[in-house]
């Protein structure tokens, strides 16, 4: 059996499973796979202070978790998926 997803749905698919690999999320594969930009998805508030606090990295056009938030990966992404 299958399920259609719906774009928010793939879009956090693909952002909670491509935050668990060490290569991260490329922002231009994730909108071509999930049909919306990383910044229509991502509270850039939280993002910020995340990075600031060591938990993630954006650097040519890619979001990755440091060692750090991948052993707080749960609670990272819980935050910056927050509406």
């Amino acid at each position: 059996e299958t399920e259609a997803l719906s774009t928010h749905a793939r879009a956090e698919e693909l952002l909670m499973m491509g935050l668990r690999l060490t290569e991260g999320v490329h922002a231009a594969r994730f909108a071509r796979l999930a049909g919306l930009g990383l910044a229509d998805m991502l509270d850039r508030d939280r993002l910020a202070r995340l990075i600031a606090q060591g938990f993630l990295a954006e650097a040519d056009s890619r979001l990755t978790a440091t060692p750090q938030g991948r052993m707080a990966l749960n609670e990272v992404l819980r935050q910056i998926m927050a509406r």
